[in-house]
């Protein structure tokens, strides 16, 4: 799973805040990868923070680690584009949130297709993300707009197997701390 990301094929859009990860500290700009879509990224430093004087680029553009960032254009012929931390209202925590829990969901339903010898990228791509993504409301994450209803629509996921597999574990967890760990 490791080679794929939550939104499959789709990609960003200029505006969307975004999870990225930063891995290479230049003269004057620093380069990583998005985490959720299939893509590079760069950010010039005057784009790292609305300050004037940077005391520490390691505290504002830390690397190697998952942060929130806002697309400032994307070319997807070339799939890369560049970001901007400048102008993020919110703490990081409120960001991260989202974030999370786009993890927990894809890595749930990953674990239930391994543990079911289920071809999980097929009904990822093809099946689950096109719903979510279709009854997704503004402001909430995919997870918590399927929590808020719990159920697939035979049309979506016809393996019944699979399907109350699923709902057994994100109807679970509300009510317990379930562990989610990337594969």
């Amino acid at each position: 799973m490791e080679q794929f990301k939550f939104y499959c094929e789709n990609k960003p859009t200029a505006g969307e805040i975004v999870q990225v990860v930063f891995t290479e500290r230049k003269e004057d700009h620093t380069e990583g990868f998005l985490t959720e879509y299939e893509g590079n990224i760069i950010m010039v430093h005057a784009q790292a923070t609305k300050k004037k004087k940077i005391k520490s680029f390691n505290k504002i553009i830390p690397l190697n680690k998952p942060l929130a960032a806002v697309i400032e254009d994307f070319s997807e012929d070339k799939n890369n584009g560049s970001v901007s931390r400048a102008y993020l209202d919110l703490p990081e925590e409120e960001y991260s949130r989202k974030f999370n829990n786009n993890s927990k969901l894809i890595n749930g339903i990953y674990q239930i297709c391994i543990k079911l010898n289920i071809d999980f990228e097929d009904i990822w791509k093809n099946k689950l993300f096109p719903y979510f993504q279709k009854s997704s409301v503004e402001g909430k994450s995919y997870l918590e707009n399927f929590m808020e209803c719990l159920e697939l629509p035979d049309e979506i996921l016809d393996n019944k197997e699979l399907k109350d597999a699923i709902l057994e574990k994100f109807s679970n967890l509300s009510n317990k701390k379930d562990v989610f760990k990337k594969d």
